[in-house]
């Protein structure tokens, strides 16, 4: 728990993910303007950009923790934003028996 590399990039993928939220909100807020074109207003499309780059870092994060062998038994930046399954899902990928035993 005390690699500073794994720290890093829990923080980047809250703070991904806290704009993400910001972005969802003012969408829904102003629907005054609905391009037909995302070029048209790339702030628009903002909040799901966001999203994928969290679920890449969520990957990334995942390939790190199986590569040194580290398994996390709470996340809770994960868990508040909702990428837990995603990085249990990639974890998954890479160690197809991991999640029924973390489960168990």
């Amino acid at each position: 728990m005390n690699n500073p590399l794994r720290l890093s990039l829990l923080i980047n993928i809250g703070l991904i993910m806290a704009q993400a939220r910001v972005h969802a909100a003012l969408d829904k807020h102003y629907q005054a303007f609905t391009p037909n074109d995302p070029h048209d207003d790339p702030h628009y499309f903002r909040s799901s950009d966001l999203w994928f780059d969290a679920i890449s870092h969520v990957i990334e994060l995942a390939e790190r923790d199986h590569r040194i062998g580290f398994t996390p038994e709470i996340s809770p930046v994960l868990s508040e934003f909702g990428l837990l399954d995603e990085y249990w899902d990639a974890r998954e990928r890479l160690a197809p028996s991991l999640r029924d035993d973390y489960e168990d």
